[in-house]
């Protein structure tokens, strides 16, 4: 069950590094200890073969499991995600034209592994979203040795301690995979929107994956009401 649930995380993982157009994630909170949360993206066929391409790379550099999937992630696996994350109501749509999306709602947000992780906290007039060096550890440590392989081939420099600006990160990338897919995982930007519950009280701000993946520190978005 460990196997499935944290392979779930690095589907998801990856496909935020190799998608064409801006993935997203909105979080609502809602009453008591609830939030509702959400992403979406847009999987083009050069991600996919981007994708492919990176997991046949995996899979010879690293004796990996062959990769027989036709898309990056499937409507199953999302749901399935979401699930694991501790949410109810779940639903996922994944087109043949590459848009994809998915939602649920997390009754006990605080007993929640997206709270265990530190990625999401709550309080009765606030909510927080954090991404950093400590949380990219936290998921990873709940990784299987097989899904930390393909991690390990994207050298995180957030995630082995490694001081790194972005322009070193994408060098490094470009040494290993070429300008073409270093360029296009650390160009790409992530939508966050965190919503109170009334939805009055917004917070949509985007970050670039580059960046993102080279904090020394811990970064937060946060909403109040």
């Amino acid at each position: 069950m460990k196997f499935f649930k944290t392979k779930i995380f690095a589907l998801i993982g990856l496909s935020l590094f190799l998608v064409s157009c801006s993935p997203s994630i909105s979080v609502k909170a809602e009453n008591s200890d609830a939030a509702t949360i959400g992403f979406s993206a847009n999987f083009s066929l050069s991600a996919n073969s981007a994708f492919k391409e990176f997991l046949d790379l995996a899979q010879e550099n690293s004796g990996l499991a062959e990769n027989t999937n036709s898309t990056l992630v499937s409507k199953q696996e999302l749901e399935n995600f979401l699930i694991s994350a501790g949410a109810k109501d779940v639903s996922a749509n994944v087109e043949k034209d590459g848009k994809t999306s998915a939602s649920g709602k997390i009754e006990n947000l605080s007993k929640s592994l997206l709270a265990s992780s530190k990625i999401l906290s709550k309080t009765q007039s606030s909510l927080t979203f954090s991404l950093g060096p400590e949380q990219f550890k936290s998921i990873y440590e709940k990784l299987d040795e097989e899904t930390q392989g393909y991690f390990d081939l994207l050298m995180i420099p957030c995630l082995n301690d490694e001081k790194m600006n972005v322009e070193e990160y994408e060098n490094l990338l470009s040494f290993v995979y070429g300008p073409d897919l270093a360029k296009q995982i650390v160009s790409q930007n992530l939508q966050i929107e965190l919503k109170s519950p009334d939805s009055r009280k917004i917070l949509s701000q985007k970050i670039q994956l580059g960046e993102l993946l080279t904090l020394n520190e811990q970064k937060s978005w946060s909403v109040s009401w």
